[in-house]
């Protein structure tokens, strides 16, 4: 999910106006290099008027970068550290803009956007939970 509110404008989004999603995640995978002790995939959707631009988080310093949730329905489950996923989606936002309305039932965006933990990663980590391997 997108940080930006309604008419917000990333830093960079003036710089790629023009250019198409898949060159726009190519400078997402680029700025994500900054996070050095992570890999990512970076892939774009395409879809009738818009498109996505999907971030997954294949591997990652997993003490650094990963919390196991601890409510009772998903207590073995984890999830990507708050600060750690407003790092990530800022690097996605600042190519992005809203200018959405919800008042009016209104959605305009450059792309859409997700960041979520890879599917292999998570069943990885929900294992090392449950054996108490990982706190």
């Amino acid at each position: 999910m997108s940080q930006l509110n309604e008419g917000q404008i990333g830093n960079k989004y003036e710089q790629v106006k023009d250019l198409d999603k898949k060159d726009i995640a190519k400078l997402i995978r680029k700025d994500l290099k900054k996070f050095s002790d992570s890999k990512f995939s970076v892939q774009i959707r395409r879809f009738t008027g818009h498109g996505s631009i999907d971030v997954r988080l294949i591997s990652t310093d997993i003490n650094k970068r990963i919390n196991k949730r601890t409510n009772e329905l998903c207590a073995n489950y984890p999830e990507i550290n708050k600060d750690f996923r407003s790092e990530v989606e800022s690097v996605i936002d600042q190519y992005n803009f809203n200018k959405s309305d919800m008042m009016q039932d209104y959605a305009h965006v450059n792309y859409w956007s997700s960041f979520e933990l890879d599917g292999n990663l998570t069943r990885h980590l929900m294992t090392k939970f449950e054996t108490k391997q990982l706190r």
